[in-house]
């Protein structure tokens, strides 16, 4: 592991944040699809009965320029396998190593976005002999935090702009964004 590595504790853990916001993998999508509207589909994400039913959206030849734009074979890539756990490495031979893809998820708040990119450097450390790490942002932390307490961000840190239209919320909201100038 690097020796970056830090253990920063944060309020939140993933089962329990969605029991008591009653989010479910409908809801988690709707949230993400809210949170993240420009986010990039490939075709080759989904099954083979999706990619049959939503053959008119199929993006595998522009996958496949852009993947010799970058010097990648788009072939090798779609071939990979997604590590799931850090416990299946250490029975891997370094072939089968190299066959891994690792996921970095954004998460449904900050918090669990760090989460997800610590597991990340984890997977890639140990995959790849790498020396990476992330390290939170806690001026920003703070700063989303203020944010959610004036009801500007919602729980999932969704902004909802109509409460800037009351004056005093507004001048709230003004005052957070000038302190985390």
């Amino acid at each position: 592991m690097p020796e970056c590595l830090t253990l920063d504790y944060v309020p939140h853990d993933k089962e329990l944040f969605r029991l008591a916001n009653r989010v479910n993998k409908e809801m988690e999508l709707n949230i993400l699809r809210i949170k993240y509207p420009k986010s990039v589909f490939h075709s080759y994400q989904l099954t083979e009965e999706g990619r049959r039913y939503f053959k008119d959206l199929d993006t595998t030849e522009q996958d496949r320029r852009n993947a010799k734009m970058f010097g990648y074979d788009f072939d090798m890539v779609i071939e990979k396998k997604i590590i799931e756990s850090t416990d299946d490495i250490t029975e891997m031979t370094e072939e089968e190593k190299q066959n891994q893809a690792v996921l970095i998820e954004n998460g449904i708040n900050s918090y669990e976005g760090e989460q997800n990119r610590q597991d990340f450097c984890v997977k890639i450390n140990l995959l790849f002999n790498q020396n990476m790490w992330v390290t939170p942002n806690y001026k920003m932390l703070d700063q989303i935090e203020d944010l959610k307490k004036l009801g500007v961000y919602d729980q999932f840190e969704i902004i909802h702009m109509n409460k800037l239209k009351d004056t005093k919320i507004n001048a709230e909201f003004q005052k957070i964004m000038e302190k985390y100038r």
